[in-house]
């Protein structure tokens, strides 16, 4: 019973870098995350969740926001 399905909203986050809604450019992983964060707080609002980036698979930021 979800609401949003897991694998449309990864394609759709995938697809805010390659249709250019969003630059990559030489942002860290701690701004990627928080780029992220705040496209999914103005779209889908009142949500609690993690983001996680990962450059290579070891190196990345892991960010959690919570609706209060």
């Amino acid at each position: 019973d979800r609401d949003i399905e897991f694998i449309q909203f990864k394609r759709e986050l995938e697809g805010l870098y390659s249709d250019g809604t969003m630059q990559m450019d030489y942002k860290s992983c701690e701004m990627l995350a928080e780029e992220l964060i705040n496209y999914i707080d103005k779209k889908y609002p009142n949500r609690t969740g993690t983001v996680e980036v990962s450059e290579d698979g070891e190196n990345g930021a892991i960010l959690s926001f919570h609706h209060a």
